[in-house]
């Protein structure tokens, strides 16, 4: 019996004791396997944004270098092949970032949809095709080629967002080349062609406004510049040799004469002839451009490497964990099941904005996407609602304004869903915030006028609310007490008939709003803080 009774505690222990070991291996496998998995997909995806930084920085760089190219041919510093090669540089860069984006944009993560905004800024532009360009819209192009199309900063990496702040400074020679370009039209009022006549025809109230690219400071010539706006809470190492770079040369004097146009026209000849200038900006781009391309180079093929070594890893694991699993199929399959429920209760957890109290991307894919393929449903609206402004709001008077604004839009955006829902229960809506944007979608079985919806959002952009300025913002005590701050916006509005894609809907009130800021751009009294 004793014999018996051993044997029998044995055959019960060691199944157990293998369920034990197979199921410690498969969650150690499995966990380590996956956990891998995601850091070489993170990896892949942050070298995907670093590649599309290359490609707005060389983009941006092609059409300010035409710009000048076309400009300094005008006062007989360029010669005609010179300006020829400016064309095909900048012909042959859109080509390359069209192949780029279109590759990246079939993908999933923030550097698909990157690319996808890319394509359309390209498609939007109009210079596909087109050899002979106004610079005017060469250097509009070259802008919106860096600063447009681009995520909310909390979506990338801060090693990213270190790197889009590296490339601020790579054209700031040629800026104050062109800068010196626009001092000459004003100084000797030469005959232009007339592919330059919309170019020139400011030249002379952008000097005295906005003329200057470079910081106050001939020591760290990148500080408080227009070259250099950084997003990333510390600046990436490369930047201290750039800034060194630029103090070394006769730039900062330059940029500082162009600045005194803005008190009168100098007393003082330009502290260069435009040849040196020419000259002394060439080296000093050359230099940063080597640093700026040496360094997006190494960051993208470090996160292709790491990228690389994770899909090993992850490999290698999941091998583990498969043959572990084979020893307790039952409690690995009990197991996975607990932890989808956790991640799915997780997930819930954060489908809310917290300063806002709207859902968030998760929420509005989960919530909108199902309703706009409802075929039950005859009419649908996406307006987009872009908040760029609030960056000035906080500058000027501090971030918790900048909080107050965009709670205050949420809540008269909220408003309006809830008041249409009030009146015919026919209608549904969400309302999300996606970092400086709102998203608010209407349904319904039968379409309503669009005007409508047009005039309440109108109502919630010219609306202003009274702030008390923030000490520590604006230490000149230039934002008084008792100003009034809009709660303006860039408004896009898409429409549809019938079951449609939540990307598409998405996307085409992005642009709508993107064609609307265009349009504001063009008129001096609504921009504030744009270099030309």
């Amino acid at each position: 019996m004793i014999e018996i009774e051993h044997r029998n505690r044995g055959s019960r222990v060691l199944p157990i004791v293998a369920v034990a070991l197979g199921a410690a291996g498969t969650v150690v496998g499995g966990s380590n396997g996956l956990a891998a998995r995601a850091d070489a997909r993170a990896a892949a995806g942050r070298a995907d944004q670093i590649e599309i930084v290359e490609v707005r920085s060389d983009l941006r760089r092609t059409h300010v270098a035409e710009t000048n190219a076309l400009l300094l041919g005008m006062y007989g510093e360029a010669t005609e092949q010179q300006i020829e090669r400016a064309r095909d540089a900048r012909i042959a860069s859109r080509a390359t970032a069209r192949d780029r984006a279109e590759d990246l944009s079939s993908g999933t993560g923030e550097a698909a949809t990157e690319a996808r905004f890319l394509l359309d800024l390209l498609d939007a532009d109009g210079l596909d095709g087109e050899r002979e360009v106004d610079p005017v819209r060469l250097l509009e192009s070259g802008h919106d080629a860096v600063h447009d199309g681009r995520a909310p900063v909390e979506q990338y990496d801060t090693d990213v967002v270190a790197l889009y702040d590296l490339i601020g400074p790579d054209i700031a020679g040629a800026l104050v080349v062109n800068d010196a370009l626009d001092a000459m039209y004003v100084i000797t009022q030469p005959e232009v062609p007339e592919i330059f006549a919309e170019y020139v025809a400011d030249a002379e109230s952008y000097l005295r406004s906005d003329g200057g690219y470079l910081g106050p400071d001939p020591a760290s010539p990148l500080t408080a510049s227009y070259v250099y706006r950084p997003s990333a809470a510390m600046p990436h190492p490369a930047l201290a040799e750039i800034d060194e770079g630029i103090a070394s040369s006769r730039l900062w004097d330059y940029d500082q004469w162009i600045r005194s146009w803005q008190i009168g026209t100098p007393d003082t000849a330009a502290p260069l002839s435009l040849a040196d200038l020419v000259a002394q900006a060439g080296l000093v781009d050359g230099n940063t451009r080597g640093i700026v391309d040496a360094t997006l180079e190494d960051a993208r093929r470090s996160s292709r490497d790491a990228a690389d070594s994770a899909g090993i890893r992850s490999t290698g694991w999941l091998v583990l964990g498969t043959t572990s699993a084979l020893a307790a199929v039952t409690a690995t399959v009990a197991l996975v099941r607990r932890r989808r429920i956790a991640t799915r209760r997780a997930a819930r957890a954060v489908d809310t904005d917290e300063l806002t109290g709207l859902g968030n991307r998760r929420l509005l894919e989960q919530r909108v996407g199902p309703t706009l393929r409802n075929p039950d449903l005859g009419w649908h609206l996406v307006a987009a609602i872009r908040m760029d402004h609030v960056a000035l709001v906080n500058d000027t008077w501090g971030r918790s304004m900048g909080d107050r604004v965009l709670v205050e839009v949420a809540r008269r955006l909220r408003a309006i869903v809830d008041d249409l829902q009030a009146s015919d229960d026919v209608f549904s809506g969400t309302v999300v915030r996606l970092g400086s944007e709102f998203v608010m979608t209407l349904h319904s079985t039968a379409p309503m006028e669009l005007e409508t919806v047009a005039e309440m959002l109108e109502q919630i952009r010219i609306t202003t609310i009274p702030v008390d300025a923030d000490p520590d913002a604006d230490p000149d005590g230039q934002a008084a007490s008792g100003d009034d701050v809009a709660l303006n916006f860039d408004l896009g509005i898409a429409t549809a008939s019938g079951p449609c894609d939540l990307d598409d809907m998405v996307r085409d009130a992005e642009l709508s709003a993107w064609s609307e800021r265009q349009a504001h751009r063009h008129d001096p009294a609504l921009v504030t803080d744009t270099q030309r």
